[in-house]
C-alpha cells in the first residue's frame, strides 16, 4: 500500500467509524474496531453497503487480518479458490458469520437477490440452508472491508487473494438474522 493509499484507508476508516457511531454502535473494546449495533443491525449494514463498504461474515472473531482460506464449494463460478470471500448483501453476510467458520455445520446453502435503492435493500426469493440447524451459531462477526482491498469479482462476490485488514467488526445475535435458515 502506497502512502497516500494508506491516507485514503485511514479516512475511510475513520468516516465509518464515525457513522457506526451514529448509528447507535457501542464500540465493545477500546482499541479494537468491534461494534454491536443497539439498533437494526440489518438496516445498519444495509447503510454500510449503500455508502460503498463490502462484507465478509464468520462465527470466528478475528483479530488482525482476515486470511485467504480454501472454499469447498464447486457449485459456485469462483470455485473453491484460496481468497477471502467477500459480499454485498447484508443478509448473505449476516448468514455466513451465524454459519461459516464453524466447524459443526458441514454443508450450508444460501439463494440471494437483492436490489438496492439509496439505503433501502429489497431482497427477494431468499434461502438460507445448513445440514445441522441446531449448530447455528449465537453469535457472528461481520467484517467490513473497503472496495479497494478486493482483487476480483466474479459472480457478484468479491475475491481477495491477500490477507485483509477490516475496517471495522459488528458483533451480530442471531435474533439479528430476520431470515429462516433451513434443513438442507
Amino acid at each position: 500500500m502506497t502512502e497516500q493509499e494508506g491516507e485514503e484507508y485511514k479516512k475511510k476508516t475513520l468516516r465509518l467509524i464515525k457513522l457506526l457511531f451514529r448509528s447507535g454502535c457501542k464500540q465493545i473494546k477500546d482499541g479494537d474496531f468491534i461494534f454491536h449495533s443497539s439498533k437494526s443491525t440489518e438496516k445498519l449494514l444495509n447503510k454500510i453497503v449503500s455508502d460503498g463498504y463490502l462484507l465478509h461474515g464468520s462465527s470466528r472473531k478475528i483479530c488482525g487480518e482476515l486470511l485467504p482460506s480454501q472454499a469447498r464449494d464447486l457449485i459456485k463460478e469462483s470455485g473453491n479458490r484460496k481468497a477471502i470471500y467477500i459480499t454485498k448483501v447484508p443478509a448473505v453476510a449476516m448468514f455466513c458469520a451465524l454459519t461459516g467458520g464453524n466447524d459443526r455445520i458441514r454443508h450450508r446453502k444460501n439463494i440471494s437477490h437483492m436490489k438496492m435503492k439509496r439505503e433501502l435493500i429489497e431482497y427477494s426469493d431468499m434461502f438460507f440452508g445448513v445440514d445441522r440447524p441446531e449448530n447455528v451459531m449465537d453469535k457472528g462477526y461481520v467484517y467490513v472491508i473497503g472496495i479497494n482491498q478486493i482483487n476480483e469479482e466474479v459472480g457478484g462476490e468479491f475475491l481477495s487473494y491477500n490477507p485483509v485488514v477490516p475496517m471495522a467488526v459488528i458483533e451480530i445475535d442471531r435474533n439479528d438474522f430476520v431470515f429462516e435458515i433451513n434443513k438442507i
